[in-house]
């Protein structure tokens, strides 16, 4: 990603972002969020566009 800073003036300032993603399986990731020591762990369908991973932390 790419973002210009326009401060109105004479000088711009640019920045440049990189970053990494990996694509896992959701179930995977439950599996990760429970050795990881979430308790809990769900996954939310058909509430929202997509997948949703919900798990607590605890006491």
């Amino acid at each position: 990603m790419k973002m210009e800073e326009d401060l109105n003036s004479a000088a711009t300032n640019t920045y440049v972002m990189h970053s990494r993603c990996y694509a896992i399986n959701p179930n995977r990731l439950l599996e990760l969020m429970r050795s990881a020591g979430f308790e809990s762990v769900t996954r939310i369908d058909n509430e929202f566009y997509q997948p949703v991973l919900v798990g607590t932390r605890p006491p």
